[in-house]
């Protein structure tokens, strides 16, 4: 007998209902984006970056590939092309940073 689904995929479904529930995925998941920030654009620049991938990641949810159970790789996905941090007074930095949607 299984239990309901808790996958990633499974909490960004529920998060469309109860936005809430996204932060679960924030807490499975920044402890890898954060240092892969930092190496790619040093300490300073990590926490901006973090923040701004859930951002987008939260924005843009709906989207999300529901069968793929780990948001791990999307995540990332969405961290890569950060070419710099985030302008002061703006919400994800270059339009790149952001997917429409």
């Amino acid at each position: 007998m299984t239990g309901p689904r808790s996958d990633d995929a499974a909490v960004i479904a529920e998060s469309l209902d109860r936005p809430d529930r996204f932060s679960e995925l924030y807490r499975r998941h920044a402890r890898d984006i954060h240092p892969y920030a930092a190496r790619r654009l040093g300490d300073s620049a990590a926490h901006d970056i973090t923040a701004g991938t859930f951002l987008a990641a939260f924005r843009t949810r709906k989207r999300y590939d529901s069968g793929r159970a780990s948001a791990k790789p999307w995540l990332h996905g969405i961290a890569a092309p950060s070419p710099s941090v985030p302008e002061p007074g703006t919400e994800t930095g270059s339009p790149e940073r952001a997917p429409a949607g």
